[in-house]
């Protein structure tokens, strides 16, 4: 969790401290969503909590620029996206001189598996996890935010900055995708026993 620290409340300092708990206020709000969001994008929780405090300096950093922001979700989504490829793209970079600097090499990647995995011995609850990752990063996205956290297609809408309709029918799309998946999956389980 980001932890946020701010000057004591004084008089020549009213309106920086107004101004930061105003931001904090903000970020509060977000920062489940923007959790779920980048956590469909990468699967390691360090890269989560990596990325989100990344997202939250932006968050900041444009928040001392007192410029008007329309659109706080999609701003904090757009930003979140942005600072998931860069991650990425140092991840790779790392990776790449690691095995060009070592003499033996990296004879395999990293595979970090959900931390959930290990405590899961359900049989349903397996299927419904690889089903569930065969699904796009958009797919999985929206059906956590809408079945995980609450949210209303109103709200779906304005932070992903598409249409209600929109909304509506990559809903749509995205349980028919996991029920294809789940379908599949429990038919190769039962011909597998």
């Amino acid at each position: 969790m980001c932890s946020w620290h701010f000057l004591k409340v004084g008089s020549e300092n009213d309106f920086v401290t107004q101004a930061a708990l105003t931001t904090q206020a903000t970020w509060t709000e977000h920062e489940n969503w923007l959790r779920t969001v980048i956590a469909c994008r990468l699967r390691s929780s360090d890269a989560v909590e990596d990325v989100l405090q990344e997202v939250g300096l932006c968050w900041t950093r444009q928040s001392l620029r007192d410029e008007e922001i329309h659109s706080v979700p999609g701003w904090l989504y757009r930003v979140a996206l942005r600072q998931v490829i860069s991650y990425r793209r140092r991840a790779g970079r790392a990776r790449k001189y690691l095995a060009t600097s070592s003499e033996e090499g990296i004879t395999s990647a990293a595979v970090i598996a959900c931390p959930m995995e290990a405590m899961l011995a359900a049989e349903q609850t397996e299927l419904f996890e690889t089903a569930f990752a065969k699904l796009t990063s958009q797919d999985r996205q929206i059906l956590l935010l809408k079945h995980q956290h609450g949210w209303s297609y109103g709200q779906l809408a304005k932070s992903l900055g598409v249409s209600v309709h929109t909304i509506e029918y990559r809903l749509l799309k995205a349980r028919k995708n996991l029920r294809k998946f789940l379908t599949t999956q429990s038919g190769s389980y039962r011909d597998d026993n």
